[in-house]
């Protein structure tokens, strides 16, 4: 199947620019990336495991919205780098040039 699109130069001089520097055409690399995102999964496909948990536990919309509220915030409130759910005490690097330098961060 033959398709034509009109794209602006610059995008297509970027594409050009990706195909020379993997040694195809630009027909054969607009191919490829178009395969490739063909194949992505969208995100009601990704989600949908987790929706349906979600529907099985019986959580609503409204109580859904309001725990994740919730967990945005307590990301939003950690120390950055901070990987704790406890809030109680996170470990950072001191100095990022001494490998293995921590310091205990109080919230």
């Amino acid at each position: 199947m033959t398709v034509t699109i009109t794209i602006p130069d610059e995008l297509k001089a970027r594409i050009a620019e990706r195909a020379a520097a993997k040694g195809v055409t630009l027909e054969e690399y607009a191919q490829e990336v178009l395969e490739r995102y063909a194949e992505m999964l969208t995100l009601r496909e990704l989600f949908a495991p987790v929706r349906d948990q979600i529907k099985a536990a019986g959580v609503s919309d409204e109580e859904l919205a309001i725990q994740i509220e919730e967990a945005v915030t307590e990301v939003r409130t950690r120390p950055r780098g901070c990987a704790s759910s406890s809030g109680r005490l996170c470990r950072v690097r001191s100095e990022p040039h001494q490998p293995g330098g921590t310091r205990d961060l109080m919230r």
